[in-house]
């Protein structure tokens, strides 16, 4: 098997995006902190799920996980 680039962009906490901390739709869609956190909590749930998913091939992925938010 060659060696393959794959880039993967996830918009959870972007709008009109926003989740509950178990994936449940948020109504009225609103970013507040709250909800926010939230939003968070769902993509973390989720990117560990992906990432075992990943690492559970024998071709050994090198994995890059990077956020663009933050306070710094």
């Amino acid at each position: 098997m060659e060696p393959t680039f794959v880039f993967a962009h996830s918009l959870v906490t972007h709008s009109p995006y926003y989740y509950g901390p178990n994936g449940e739709e948020v109504n009225p869609p609103s970013m507040d902190y709250e909800h926010y956190v939230y939003s968070i909590e769902f993509a973390n749930k989720n990117m560990v799920k992906i990432i075992d998913k990943l690492l559970d091939v024998e071709n050994h992925p090198i994995i890059i996980v990077l956020g663009d938010h933050g306070t710094e």
